[in-house]
């Protein structure tokens, strides 16, 4: 093989090992989810055994120490460690923050939490090499090539309504774009389809003037659509056209 074929091989390896981390780094399942919500006391608990099974799949990374989540760092560093602070069970309406290792992005050596407090949820996009960590409002989810992450803050209440796609560039994290839809999309599902497009599903409110209790909201299921990125800006397509 002459040195050329080499290292095309080389890179086609490469690219493989980084495809393959990129699948294993795997966020808890609905499935399991659903499991341990409903086996959990509070938010706070069910993301507590949530964690043990995480902690589980990436024993090199993630440690708990009874409060404390430590989160393993580059040699000769030490290492990022997440305080609970509160009872989640205090019914005195007192604030409280726990921390839940949720997922580990491979490639990119980067930890998600997911935190937990009195007056709602989010997560930190942590960055282990460096020590460095972002606050995300809603799961972040990793691109099939691992080099941009989607965060879809879409829910029926307390959300912005916005999607926004990350990407890492050089030693930071950058907010890449923002699409915020015309109308509030509800019970909305938003996956990446290949390493530039996002395939949506979700549902909008019917018109008031058609129902029979003007205040009552009825959902209607909208076609899915395809969100592409281009150089410089969303193009928005039915999904199947």
């Amino acid at each position: 093989m002459t040195a050329d074929g080499r290292r095309v091989l080389r890179g086609a390896l490469a690219l493989l090992a980084l495809l393959s981390a990129v699948a294993a780094a795997a966020p808890p399942s609905n499935q399991a989810i659903l499991k341990a919500c409903d086996e959990a006391d509070n938010a706070a608990h069910c993301e507590r055994l949530l964690e043990t099974g995480q902690i589980r799949q990436f024993p090199a990374v993630a440690t708990r120490d009874g409060r404390v989540l430590r989160l393993k760092t580059r040699a000769g560093t030490p290492p990022v460690e997440l305080r609970d602070e509160g009872d989640p069970d205090d019914e005195t309406g007192k604030p409280y923050r726990a921390h839940a290792f949720w997922d580990y992005w491979v490639p990119r050596k980067t930890a998600i939490v997911s935190v937990t407090t009195d007056v709602g949820e989010y997560y930190l996009v942590i960055d282990l090499d460096r020590g460095t960590q972002i606050k995300v409002a809603a799961e972040p989810l990793l691109a099939p090539d691992g080099r941009r992450f989607l965060v879809a803050d879409l829910c029926d209440k307390q959300c912005a309504n916005l999607i926004q796609v990350w990407r890492f560039e050089g030693e930071r994290m950058v907010r890449e774009r923002s699409f915020k839809p015309p109308e509030k999309w509800y019970e909305a599902d938003v996956a990446w389809r290949d390493a530039t497009t996002l395939a949506i599903e979700y549902s909008v409110a019917a018109p008031r003037r058609r129902l029979a209790d003007p205040g009552e909201l009825v959902l209607v299921r909208a076609r899915p659509r395809l969100l592409k990125l281009s150089d410089s800006e969303w193009t928005i397509d039915e999904a199947g056209r």
